[in-house]
């Protein structure tokens, strides 16, 4: 069937397969066109370092993914990826329909996002302004997690996915965190496979000293109130692994690894922080 089709993909492609988890710190500031997410109608505001803020002129609106819905294949199917992006419409719809009763309806996606900690504290769970922020990082969430992906590389002897390396500036901070680049997919996805319940797990990088961290969120939670940069996110919710590989976390996992796109890591690197 479909999972060992998968599965045997993986194996080939992973040979044993070992767990890693990281956390960076700063956060990516490429609020773009190649998001999943923005303002109708919006206006944008040229940020230092080449980002964008969306201003909050319109409703929110999905925007396509950056890659063909079969883009992924064979490693994640298009049915599959398709189910995990009309899943966002229910946070879409949820946030347009609530925004605009409360004192945060002239907010950006992203300034909701930064809000959405402390008010997520501060407020009871379920009230409105929670449920705003809930809905608005899951989105922020999604588009960041998206663009972090990228058609997997085929080996033309043999027609084999196979795993791509990091480049090499990058290579450097994962020797110097991690231990290596293969001691870094170790614990990213033995963080991943330990993560109780829904969340993200996430490679951050720490605005102080540089130091590439990883960190495991719950729910909708993003590093970007904690003043981490992201550089790379996995999706823990099970609807981002029940289509494909049938609610099994650790074969979603390995294949994640085959569709990583670092070049996008890279340039979050190097980017500025918000």
């Amino acid at each position: 069937g479909k999972r060992k089709t998968i599965h045997s993909l993986l194996v080939a492609s992973l040979h044993p397969v070992r767990l890693l988890v990281i956390c960076v710190v700063p956060l990516d500031n490429k609020i773009n066109k190649m998001s999943v997410f923005g303002k109708r109608k919006a206006q944008e505001q040229e940020l230092p370092s080449g980002s964008r803020r969306l201003l909050n002129l319109g409703s929110f609106s999905l925007a396509p993914l950056p890659w063909h819905p079969r883009a992924l294949e064979p490693v994640m199917s298009a049915p599959a990826i398709l189910s995990h992006y009309e899943e966002q419409r229910r946070h879409l719809h949820e946030l347009n329909s609530i925004v605009t009763e409360t004192p945060l309806a002239h907010c950006s996606l992203l300034e909701l996002v930064l809000q959405a900690a402390h008010l997520h504290s501060q407020q009871e769970k379920g009230s409105v302004l929670s449920r705003v922020c809930l809905n608005a990082a899951q989105l922020w969430n999604h588009s960041f997690f998206f663009d972090s992906l990228c058609p997997p590389s085929v080996d033309p002897s043999s027609g084999r996915v196979r795993l791509v390396s990091p480049p090499p500036c990058l290579r450097v901070l994962l020797d110097r965190h991690f231990g290596g680049v293969h001691a870094f997919r170790e614990r990213f996805t033995a963080a991943a496979l330990e993560h109780f319940g829904s969340g993200w797990l996430w490679l951050v990088q720490a605005p102080r000293d540089g130091a590439l961290l990883l960190l495991s969120t719950h729910d909708a939670e993003n590093p970007l109130p904690r003043g981490l940069k992201p550089l790379l996110s996995l999706d823990l919710w099970e609807h981002a692994y029940l289509h494909d590989f049938g609610g099994d976390r650790t074969l979603y996992v390995s294949a994640f690894w085959l569709v990583v796109n670092w070049a996008r890591v890279e340039e979050r690197l190097h980017a500025p922080c918000l």
